[in-house]
């Protein structure tokens, strides 16, 4: 009998521990990749917009080119950032595509400013030009909906923490009882096979 409970104290510490070790895979495979990737994103965004300003008012064409070079780079990690949010975002998929179409809409309005840009010869272009394109409604709407897509997963990753919080807290209490049983069992055993009663 001591046995039988020895063992079915162990395959619960299993149970629970294995619940626990699921929970923070999930906590880190799903909201903290996607919270990580959409920042990434927000930072690659900000990035880009200082680069289109550089190259919009840039009277040289080697500095064009090279802001041109990180500007396509932050595009190629944008794009593989997104690749990581289909994957593992918990939400709903409309969410993330609004996100990407609201990207690629600020990108295009990025490009044409910057190729109008550069038709009229590298003229440098107006304060009001470059205002409108860091305060449009298209890169508003961009960074709104990248912001949802971080509550979602901030939330997500709130759930899985209280739910590890929860399992902890019922680990405890499940393995407190079974030791209780346990040495109360053991109490009893002792107390009437002790050859001195």
């Amino acid at each position: 009998m001591l046995l039988f409970l020895v063992f079915v104290l162990g395959f619960f510490s299993i149970m629970f521990v294995d619940r626990m070790w699921d929970q923070t895979s999930n906590m880190y495979e799903h909201p903290f990749r996607v919270t990580k990737a959409a920042t990434t994103i927000k930072a690659n965004v900000i990035e880009m917009q200082r680069l289109v300003r550089d190259m919009m008012i840039t009277e040289g064409e080697a500095e064009l080119k090279a802001d041109k070079i990180v500007y396509d780079r932050n595009r190629i990690a944008i794009e593989d950032n997104f690749k990581i949010i289909y994957e593992q975002f918990l939400g709903s998929k409309n969410d993330v595509d609004s996100a990407y179409i609201a990207y690629h809409k600020w990108l295009d309005l990025a490009e044409r400013h910057l190729e109008a840009n550069i038709k009229a010869g590298y003229v440098s272009a107006s304060r009001s030009d470059l205002l409108k394109l860091r305060n449009s409604t298209t890169t508003e709407a961009m960074l709104s909906n990248l912001d949802l897509l971080l509550d979602f997963a901030n939330n997500m990753a709130s759930t899985f923490y209280t739910n590890a919080s929860n399992s902890r807290m019922q680990i405890r209490y499940y393995l407190m009882i079974m030791v209780c049983v346990l040495t109360l069992l053991v109490a009893i055993i002792v107390h009437f096979f002790d050859p001195k009663h």
